[in-house]
């Protein structure tokens, strides 16, 4: 896929597997959407994206939630006036224990 000008969205991106996903498409250009629960975290991943001279914008929300969803989304198109694809990242495991999952 040629990201180069797109709009992606990460959900989760302010750690782990979704900040890598971010900073992965912020290094084939796309322009970035992310989304956290924690907006430090999420404003650490934007900036880092943004390094990599593409629009990068926070943005703090919880997938579980239907009304922040909704309002997230429609703050994304305002801001970016299209989006070209989702990576639906977000997920919390709050035991360790690999046993249990």
């Amino acid at each position: 896929m040629d990201a180069r000008g797109k709009t992606i969205f990460v959900t989760g991106a302010g750690r782990g597997i979704g900040r890598s996903l971010a900073g992965y498409f912020a290094r084939q250009g796309a322009n970035l959407a992310l989304l956290d629960t924690n907006s430090a975290d999420v404003d650490e991943t934007t900036a880092r994206c943004a390094r990599e001279r593409v629009i990068a914008r926070s943005y703090v929300g919880n997938v579980a939630d239907e009304d922040s969803v909704v309002a997230t989304m429609d703050q994304v198109v305002s801001h970016f006036g299209r989006l070209d694809g989702l990576i639906n990242n977000a997920g919390i495991v709050r035991d360790a224990l690999l046993v249990k999952v």
